[in-house]
């Protein structure tokens, strides 16, 4: 499952976080990411799948940087498998809304304690 969360309130350039989680372990990865481009999630799942090897599938819901022409392909000629959330429906990538909201929450406290 993958989405992504932002916009951070932070001073750094990378405004987002990308979160990956795996199905199998529930595992979650989180990246910060400068955009919500399909450049910077393709940049993202390569340096994923270096480490851990490819996935079966990948589940998404229908934001416009997952649906991208240049992520379906780069997905495809890998031979990974993707699939959609229904329109307007959080509970479909359940998993990763949850830990972004974990992360989110962590986020904000670590904020907050600076100031």
């Amino acid at each position: 499952n993958i989405d992504f969360k932002g916009y951070v309130p932070a001073n750094s350039r990378n405004r987002y976080i990308l979160t990956v989680v795996d199905e199998y372990s529930r595992f979650p990865f989180a990246f910060p990411c400068p955009d919500l481009s399909s450049a910077t999630v393709i940049k993202c799942l390569t340096e994923l799948f270096t480490i851990f090897g490819l996935p079966a599938f990948i589940h998404s819901d229908r934001g416009s940087s997952f649906l991208s022409h240049d992520l379906t392909s780069f997905l495809h000629s890998n031979r990974v498998a993707t699939s959609l959330s229904s329109p307007n429906n959080p509970r479909g990538n359940g998993q990763v809304e949850r830990y972004n909201g974990i992360i989110w929450k962590t986020i904000t406290l670590a904020l907050k304690s600076k100031q």
